[in-house]
C-alpha cells in the first residue's frame, strides 16, 4: 500500500477487512479522503496522515474503533 504514494482518494468500505487499520493508510502523502465504511475495524484510530482531518476520513459502522482526541 505504501508503494501508492500518489493515491488521492480510497474506498475500500464494505469489505470484509478486520484487525487494526493499517500503518500504511497515515503514510500516504496526498491522500485526501479515505472511506473505511462497514469494516470490522477495532483499537485506536491513528492520528497522523489523511486522520488529522475528520473531514477526510469516514469510519461509519466499525464500533470496535476507539477515537483518541490529544489536547
Amino acid at each position: 500500500m505504501a508503494s501508492l504514494r500518489g493515491l488521492q482518494h480510497l474506498d475500500v468500505s464494505q469489505n470484509n477487512l478486520s484487525g487494526s487499520i493499517p500503518d500504511d493508510f497515515k503514510k500516504l502523502p496526498f491522500l485526501e479522503s479515505l472511506n473505511l465504511s462497514l469494516i470490522n475495524f477495532e483499537g485506536e484510530v491513528p492520528t497522523e496522515g489523511v486522520f488529522k482531518s475528520t473531514n477526510a476520513i469516514s469510519l461509519i459502522g466499525n464500533a470496535r474503533l476507539c477515537v483518541v482526541y490529544q489536547i
